[in-house]
């Protein structure tokens, strides 16, 4: 599992503040604090652009609470983000998105799920907003990619493709997406699978290109992402989404 909430950001606006609280909550020996770094696409010896740093603890029956806090290299708060699931099952899930002064919110209740957004700005249509969308049978957030192409292992592996509705809070919508084994190979001494991600939606893949999760073979788990992510970046004087490659600790 790990907090990238990959693609929720497809679009800019405003407001921070996430507060999740759960109950009975003790420390998990079996899942380590996590470090993310953020590079430009291709430049993984150069500076790093962010930094993600994620505790894991287990709630009763299952369940997993990750929260992560991502800084810029002086050491400001860019996003944070809990994340309350089942294995790939996301059952709730608050952001704040310091950038583009923008709160997200997802929340699994009753079969339907929920998608929230909320901005600072004091213009009523800037306000409170809501989606509800029926739960699919495969549902995931961007931040459990990781852990849905891992329960499906054998499956990519075997060369199947494996599909999944995945919410993408930032524009409040359920998007389609396609996994598949594009290839084996080696990586930095290690050998991985190369999962491909892909929206199923044509309009949404000309926005962005296809994810890549580099899934070690042995030990089972993602050691390197390529492609969209939840942050932004400047470019002349405007905020742009954040394609970039992570290595992870």
């Amino acid at each position: 599992m790990v907090l990238l909430v990959l693609i929720s950001s497809f679009s800019s606006s405003a407001a921070p503040k996430a507060v999740s609280t759960v109950s009975a909550i003790t420390p998990v020996p079996s899942i380590p604090d996590r470090t993310l770094k953020y590079y430009e696409v291709g430049k993984t010896n150069g500076p790093v652009l962010y930094t993600q740093k994620t505790q894991y603890q287990k709630a009763e029956d299952g369940i997993t609470i990750a929260k992560s806090v991502t800084t810029d290299p002086k050491g400001n708060v860019v996003y944070t983000e809990t994340i309350k699931s089942k294995g790939s099952f996301p059952i709730y899930q608050v952001a704040d998105v310091a950038q583009t002064k923008r709160h997200l919110e997802m929340e699994v209740k009753d079969g339907k799920v929920y998608l929230r957004t909320k901005t600072l700005a004091s213009d009523p249509k800037d306000g409170p907003k809501e989606e509800v969308e029926s739960l699919p049978e495969h549902f995931i957030t961007g931040a459990m990619a990781e852990t849905f192409a891992i329960e499906h292992f054998t499956e990519l592996m075997a060369g199947d493709t494996i599909r999944a509705k995945m919410a993408i809070l930032e524009i409040r919508e359920m998007v389609s997406f396609k996994f598949w084994n594009k290839e084996i190979t080696k990586f930095n001494g290690r050998e991985v699978m190369i999962v491909a991600m892909k929206p199923s939606s044509i309009f949404i893949s000309f926005l962005v290109d296809t994810i890549y999760l580099y899934i070690d073979v042995k030990e089972k788990k993602m050691i390197h992402y390529v492609g969209r992510t939840p942050l932004w970046k400047e470019v002349d004087s405007d905020l742009k989404a954040l394609d970039a490659e992570i290595n992870l600790d």
